[in-house]
């Protein structure tokens, strides 16, 4: 499967270029673009590429097995930190 990944500047470290702009208008970060569209949402990115990458192909899940109820709580946390810093 052909990638291209573009490390693009957190708001922090200096202007994002034009050419993720046109495609993030909001800059939002992170953010994958499959088959001409642009997801932003951290949990969707972890759920596609737990899906593409599984756990029976050697790859280790990004998130929570379902029913690991501690997990999740961690992960919550996690993601209000993101947002908290980061939104």
């Amino acid at each position: 499967v052909p990638v291209k990944i573009d490390l693009v500047p957190m708001r922090s470290y200096g202007d994002k270029p034009q050419e993720f702009l046109r495609k993030v208008p909001n800059g939002l970060l992170p953010a994958i673009e499959v088959n001409g569209q642009v997801v932003t949402e951290s949990q969707v990115i972890m759920e596609l590429l737990d899906h593409w990458h599984s756990e029976q192909d050697g790859y280790r899940p990004m998130l929570p097995r379902e029913g690991d109820t501690a997990g999740w709580e961690r992960y919550k946390k996690l993601a209000r930190l993101e947002r908290d810093l980061f939104g």
